[in-house]
């Protein structure tokens, strides 16, 4: 009877914490979803009012009428909840002024936004007008107050115009290029309310503050908690680049669709005890059923695409594995089309990424009515597509599989009221003729989709004669073995310094193969043919004790600065990496805290597990972790959480086109925004524009890195640039 009482009380206090985690995830679950609309439907006003913008751009003699008819047409204010004035607000004074001031020419509707008609003129509005000006992005205000209604709170939304955008590429122009500003209320209380409408939101508590202090000391008891538990949830919400944060609680209508079990234990006699222990099980068994389902939903989450639900890599993955291991799991004979959208990018740039989305949930039921419900239909990522077609076992039949991949484009796709045409590049494999596992299909398959591009073809079969992987490059992998061992390798560095104070915080090492005939190789001739093959191991293990003892030396001049060496995904799954890099420390006296290893998003989740357990022990060394550049792979936030990173590089695709392209400017900022409210540093890559410098330090970024700054050099030439730069000057002379 002991016993039994204490397993019920055990069971029942571990039925209790379930109920409790299982209610905490349900309202975080449902806070985040809101978290989501919210900021969704703030952006959709931000890109409704930038597209105004294109009125201004298009004609520089823009009248009310014009500029009346155009808000009408659009039903921009009907259409967008929360926006509840537009106007435009022209600059007054000459080009060359310091100060702005501004008068606002037309405004719909017609009622005066602000006393005056100045818009720049109120306090709380002037450095939000600035701070436009300068970066030419658009910028959301604080709380402006209402004259008319002391009770009605709103921001001002403000995309700055300027008088040409083509000669608008930096700071100094965007001040005098200024010929006004588009600017429009936005209420949050409306849009809040719209939202509040909704039946999934409406046992939540909702409230938007202006202060990251008020959001975190000043939160009510929730009038949904139960027995003193508290359930809250604050999050930041990005109002052009302004800062607001959201909170949310549960109401006293707040429901956690679970059953609440009570366990009444009655100790009388072994009945009883039986009842308890029959109890315990049936609640055992419900975990399980809940587990599995939630471990099936995860599964379907993991092999399929959000965005159009789809199967996704990995699932192509596994089932091509499946098929290498098993003959008798498909046919022994099938094609492979790996599906590339030509002009999709210029979708997305015209008409916005809701355009381009729409297109790509579209795809996939005219390609399944093409090709059948046996054929596996998967999305890569992107605008990346495969098919594999178990009915095409020969020649004849992939280029018939392609024709009707082709076929289902024909139709032009309607958005918005605009008919679409998009074309494709596909690239076709046989197996096993091609490759007898999923790594060689997918390599020939993409050899031949470049093909089929550069050709303009719109298919094309795999030919080892497009292979770029030439018998030369494979006898440079056996001439890297001795290379290793001889002195034909060496190692540059280039600089990454802090943007704030221009201090160089680490350099990161770069290798290169003189050879003795071929002369200078690049090392995009031979890592990538390196990286699958064991030779990477020994590779990488010379740049590491390399980079080592130059940093040694270093360290003896005087020059305390990190050293950053790459690594493969190969790499990162060898157990024995952390002994290796451990011994390597000690060999050449080197501080952990002076190394970093920079890797791949792909190189991580190649083998999530194996990685974490590596990068775990390399992190107790002391050893800085960077994720290199980020945006361009997996970019799951899943393991930024998760694994010990202390920094991410931003790649150089986003950060060169920035000074020229908002988007690229929206994504650089929500990155490093991203970095900073999970604590890790941000380094941009590829810095070459003083324009690109500029606008990365408005937007606060850690660290810098690029020619503007300087270009790979060798270890004493390193030294000797260090020695020289004036470290205490924010800017980097150019080179």
């Amino acid at each position: 009877m002991v016993i039994g009482i204490a397993a019920t009380l055990v069971g029942a206090h571990r039925h209790s914490q379930t109920v409790e985690f299982q209610e905490r995830t349900y309202f975080e679950q449902r806070a985040r979803d809101l978290h989501n609309t919210l900021q969704e439907r703030i952006n959709l006003n931000v890109n409704a009012l930038v597209g105004v913008r294109a009125l201004f751009d298009a004609s520089q003699q823009v009248d009310n009428n014009e500029f009346q008819a155009y808000l009408r047409s659009t039903r921009i204010l009907k259409h967008n909840p929360g926006l509840r004035r537009i106007g435009y607000a022209q600059r007054l004074e000459a080009e060359t002024a310091g100060n702005i001031r501004t008068r606002i020419k037309y405004l719909a509707p017609s009622n005066p936004a602000l006393p005056g008609n100045r818009l720049c003129h109120p306090p709380l509005v002037h450095p939000y007008c600035e701070l436009a000006r300068n970066s030419g992005i658009p910028i959301g205000t604080r709380w402006v107050e209402n004259t008319a209604d002391a009770q009605h709170r709103y921001s001002l939304l403000l995309v700055p115009v300027y008088g040409d955008r083509e000669l608008a590429t930096n700071v100094a122009k965007r001040r005098h290029g200024l010929t006004g500003f588009i600017f429009a209320e936005f209420s949050l209380d409306e849009l809040l309310a719209d939202i509040r409408g909704r039946r999934l939101y409406r046992a939540l508590q909702i409230d938007v503050l202006d202060h990251q202090t008020d959001a975190k000391h000043n939160i009510a008891p929730s009038r949904g908690a139960r027995d003193g538990h508290k359930l809250s949830y604050v999050a930041p919400l990005s109002l052009g680049g302004t800062d607001w944060y959201l909170h949310v609680a549960p109401t006293s209508e707040f429901r956690f669709p679970a059953v609440r079990d009570r366990l009444i234990l009655i100790l009388v006699g072994g009945s009883i005890l039986t009842c308890l222990l029959t109890y315990l099980a049936i609640v055992q068994a419900r975990v399980i059923r809940d587990r599995k389902r939630q471990t099936d939903e995860l599964e379907h989450q993991v092999m399929h695409d959000s965005l159009t639900g789809m199967p996704n890599r990995f699932f192509l993955h596994r089932e091509l594995l499946r098929t290498g291991a098993d003959p008798n799991v498909a046919p022994s004979r099938f094609t492979l089309g790996l599906i590339d959208l030509d002009g999709f990018k210029e979708i997305n740039d015209t008409l916005g990424h809701q355009a381009g989305d729409r297109v790509l949930r579209e795809l996939g039921p005219r390609l399944r009515h093409q090709l059948g419900e046996r054929e596996i239909i998967v999305r890569l990522g992107g605008d990346e597509f495969a098919v594999v077609d178990y009915s095409a076992r020969n020649v004849a039949a992939a280029n018939d599989c392609a024709r009707r991949i082709l076929k289902a484009l024909h139709e032009p796709f309607e958005v918005s009221g605009i008919k679409i045409r998009v074309g494709a590049s596909i690239g076709l494999a046989l197996y096993p003729l091609h490759g007898d596992d999923a790594g060689a299909l997918l390599r020939c398959a993409d050899v031949a989709m470049y093909a089929a591009k550069q050709r303009g073809s719109g298919f094309e079969l795999y030919d080892a004669q497009n292979d770029p992987h030439t018998p030369r490059r494979l006898a440079l992998m056996t001439e890297l073995q001795d290379a290793i061992r001889g002195e034909q390798l060496e190692l540059h560095y280039q600089p990454i310094i802090e943007i704030a104070s221009g201090a160089v915080v680490c350099a990161e090492a770069l290798l290169r193969w003189r050879h003795p005939v071929h002369g200078l190789i690049p090392p995009d001739e031979f890592i990538p043919q390196v990286e699958n093959h064991d030779l990477i191991r020994p590779l990488s293990l010379w740049v590491l004790d390399k980079a080592l003892a130059e940093n040694r030396d270093w360290q003896k001049q005087g020059i305390d600065v990190k050293v950053a060496v790459n690594m493969s995904a190969r790499n990162i799954q060898d157990l024995d990496l952390p002994e290796q890099i451990e011994a390597a420390l000690r060999r050449h006296g080197v501080d952990a805290r002076l190394l970093e290893l920079e890797l791949t998003e792909t190189a991580v989740m190649q083998d999530r597990d194996r990685s974490y357990e590596v990068l775990g022990k390399i992190s107790a060394l002391g050893v800085g972790i960077v994720i290199d550049d980020f945006g361009t792979g997996y970019s799951s936030l899943a393991y930024l959480r998760t694994l010990p990173v202390r920094a991410f590089k931003i790649d150089r695709s986003f950060v060169v086109d920035m000074a020229h392209n908002d988007n690229a400017a929206v994504i650089v900022r929500a990155l490093i925004d991203l970095a900073h409210n999970i604590g890790l540093t941000v380094v941009a890559e590829g810095i070459e524009q003083q324009d690109s410098w500029d606008v990365l330090e408005i937007l606060r970024c850690d660290h810098g890195q690029g020619y503007l700054i300087a270009r790979p050099l060798t270890a004493p030439a390193l030294a000797d640039w260090m020695k020289k730069r004036r470290t205490n000057h924010p800017t980097p002379a150019p080179t």
